[in-house]
């Protein structure tokens, strides 16, 4: 057998016989990869009804694509912040105040 380091896990340090937490990384990896998918289905999704928005606000074209166009900037801006935030105070201390935040302004917008 041969020795490899991991630093990830503490099982790990010894000799390689086989990681009992490799299945939980490879889901951890699954969930970070979808994580692009979900952004640009959701995205995606208002692309079909932006003339029915714009015909409801009485709103130009230009505007309705800002919508999209301002989704994008915030999310550019924000998810590097959110995953420094994430690392230094905890994923929860993060997700739960922005599901809160983001719950606010769907509801407000209503």
């Amino acid at each position: 057998m041969r020795n490899i380091l991991h630093t990830n896990h503490d099982c790990c340090l010894h000799e390689w016989k086989g990681c009992p937490n490799d299945g939980e990384q490879k889901g951890d990896l699954a969930a970070l990869a979808s994580i692009p998918l979900i952004m640009t289905l959701g995205n995606s999704m208002l692309i079909p009804i932006l003339p029915q928005i714009s015909r409801e606000l009485h709103i130009s074209s230009l505007q309705v694509s800002m919508l999209i166009t301002v989704y994008a900037v915030v999310a550019i801006l924000l998810i590097p912040i959110a995953g420094y935030l994430s690392d230094k105070v905890g994923r929860k201390a993060v997700i739960i105040p922005s599901l809160i935040i983001a719950g606010i302004g769907g509801g407000s917008a209503v």
